[in-house]
């Protein structure tokens, strides 16, 4: 299945970046016979597999975790995190982003090996598909705060929503989604987090 789907793995300083690209088997017309929960248990496979990247010498499992899904890829991480516990993998961070599952998905929850999960979620109304809240997670309701306007699909620019999170400069998250100014002033209604106070979440860098 990692054939279909590309995992690309890049290090910065002490940390490494693993992107999934799974938008072949992403589609609402796979999701019968791609669900959620089969893919996630080949990817820890692979994470956990210390011959996965063989000049590193140890799985990437071994280093702090933060995993970051959208939409179906929310539930995806969500049961990476549950194979992870069954082996006694503790996952730093999880951050859901509009989680939308299938029908034939695994639901979004949070395992009790992950130490903090954030989730942002949109319900704007008329949308097609729309967020929601996950129990146990810091939940962020960004309902007519993140709209289509301007921007594209509500759904879609709640990871836009996110990366205006992390790079505070960005005008832009690189896939053609604009970062709007007004979903961080603090000015507005409805009341929203600052842009600088979203991110920021102290276990991705804790070794403990």
């Amino acid at each position: 299945m990692l054939l279909l789907a590309q995992v690309l793995c890049r290090q910065i300083a002490e940390k490494f970046f693993v992107e999934l690209d799974w938008s072949t088997l992403s589609g609402w017309d796979k999701a019968y016979t791609y669900r959620t929960g089969n893919i996630a248990r080949v990817v820890v496979d692979a994470l956990t597999n210390p011959t996965f990247i063989p000049s590193l010498g140890k799985p990437l499992t071994e280093f702090p975790i933060h995993m970051i899904g959208h939409s179906r890829g929310a539930s995806l991480i969500c049961e990476m995190a549950g194979y992870l516990q069954q082996k006694g993998i503790w996952v730093n961070q999880l951050t859901a982003l509009d989680p939308h599952p299938l029908l034939y998905d695994a639901p979004v929850r949070v395992f009790s090996n992950v130490l903090f999960a954030d989730n942002y979620y949109e319900k704007n109304a008329g949308n097609l598909i729309q967020g929601q809240p996950v129990d146990g997670a810091h939940n962020v309701n960004l309902t007519n705060i993140v709209t289509g306007e301007g921007s594209g699909l509500a759904h879609s620019r709640i990871h836009t929503y996110y990366h205006g999170t992390i790079d505070l400069n960005a005008t832009t998250d690189g896939d053609g989604g604009t970062i709007q100014t007004s979903w961080y002033d603090t000015t507005l209604t409805p009341s929203r987090p600052a842009r600088n106070a979203t991110a920021d979440i102290p276990h991705f860098d804790s070794e403990d």
